[in-house]
């Protein structure tokens, strides 16, 4: 069996983990695509990946979700950052692009409301 390559901007089939749950909050579960933002010596070395799940559901878009087209218009859910075990990780769909996966900086920088820093 091949094993697959994992790089930041792939968009694969992810099994994500039912789960049981008391109240109200919508996560992804079951099958759906997701986008890989782990950096690629993570993807390499690491058993997990930290991803970004995608849906169809388009009939609200927030300002921490990024539009893209798959096979139809879709959206980045980033307030459900998710590491999973590369086991759940299926076929790779297609990969973003340079100005896609710069969207998804900028709004995760919003999203978890990272301060700007300068490296030394």
């Amino acid at each position: 069996m091949t094993q697959l390559i994992f790089q930041r901007g792939d968009i694969h089939w992810v099994e994500f983990p039912k789960k049981e749950s008391q109240n109200k909050v919508h996560t992804v579960q079951e099958e759906h695509p997701a986008v890989i933002i782990s950096n690629n010596k993570q993807n390499q070395f690491s058993s997990v990946l930290t991803v970004l799940p995608i849906t169809l559901q388009l009939d609200k878009t927030y300002p921490f979700e990024v539009l893209i087209n798959l096979d139809k218009p879709s959206k980045i859910l980033l307030d459900q950052i998710t590491t999973i075990d590369k086991v759940y990780v299926k076929k790779k769909i297609t990969s973003l692009t340079e100005k896609e996966l710069m969207a998804i900086a900028r709004k995760l920088h919003i999203t978890l409301a990272l301060p700007c820093y300068q490296e030394s």
